[in-house]
């Protein structure tokens, strides 16, 4: 909301129209929204393909609610509610970004698999008997078969992550 206030002072000085420096500054905002975001989660998210294709798409599903928004306020797609289109792209602004947040922590969310494949990589090699210290890496059972001594396997893991053991 800052950046916004900051952006449609500047667009204002600019341009001088109140409207068109609106618009400006509610695109720029957005522009910079989705970019933040994305540099902030980049290194977090899993970047499939698939999820490259859904963020994009995601970014056209935010606009096209906040375009709809701001039509259907404008007495467009139903009854005029607001007579100042300022309001109206204010209120499709911010409609854009809850949509754009909502979608993307929902596209860019870990699935079971992703979360599988992270935790083997992660106690790969190092799944060791916390009593002996035998590899116990590729063990079905929680048993080690060094020294006998039965776990449970989150005794295991929290030894691997440098938790206290039994």
């Amino acid at each position: 909301m800052v950046l916004f206030l900051i952006l449609f002072e500047a667009f204002h000085a600019l341009v001088g129209r109140n409207f068109t420096a609106l618009r400006c500054s509610l695109l720029t905002t957005a522009v910079v929204l989705v970019v933040v975001w994305i540099v902030v989660w980049r290194k977090e998210v899993r970047w499939t393909p698939e999820r490259c294709w859904l963020t994009g798409l995601a970014v056209a599903v935010a606009a096209a609610a906040g375009t709809m928004v701001y039509f259907w306020c404008q007495g467009v797609m139903g009854s005029p509610r607001f007579s100042s289109p300022p309001q109206c792209l204010l209120i499709a602004g911010m409609l854009f970004a809850v949509v754009w947040i909502l979608l993307t922590v929902f596209i860019w969310r870990e699935t079971p698999g992703e979360r599988t494949r992270r935790m083997v990589a992660g106690v790969s090699g190092r799944l060791r008997c916390p009593k002996c210290g035998y590899n116990m890496t590729g063990l079905l059972g929680a048993r080690c078969p060094e020294c006998g001594t039965q776990y449970t396997l989150d005794e295991l893991l929290s030894s691997v992550l440098g938790e206290d053991g039994p």
